[in-house]
């Protein structure tokens, strides 16, 4: 992923310096991007290699899927809508975990 994204940055950064696009990078943003990249995606990694540890490779990643009934959730408590094609969606991924489970 880093090696991509590197690549891509190798890309896109020379077509702005050429058609004169004005990229600004301050502290707050390197700040933010750093942060992202320590907090979100280092973490979220060192997580699921841990719930892998503890469980099995097959759970963790199924039990990942567990974010889109919790975005569901989230949506329904906001007031948001909600269809059945979501309800039904996420009542097979909720099936699905515990059933991988027993």
């Amino acid at each position: 992923m880093g090696l991509m994204t590197s690549l891509l940055g190798f890309i896109v950064i020379p077509y702005y310096a050429v058609t004169g696009t004005n990229v600004e990078m301050t502290w707050t943003i390197l700040g933010s991007i750093t942060y992202v990249a320590l907090i979100d995606n280092l973490l979220s990694d060192y997580l699921w290699a841990k719930s892998v540890v503890y469980t099995s490779a097959t759970v963790a990643t199924v039990g990942l899927a567990l974010t889109v009934p919790v975005a569901v959730l989230i949506d329904w408590i906001e007031g948001g809508g909600v269809g059945w094609a979501r309800l039904v969606g996420s009542g097979l991924v909720v099936v699905g975990f515990v059933g991988i489970n027993i």
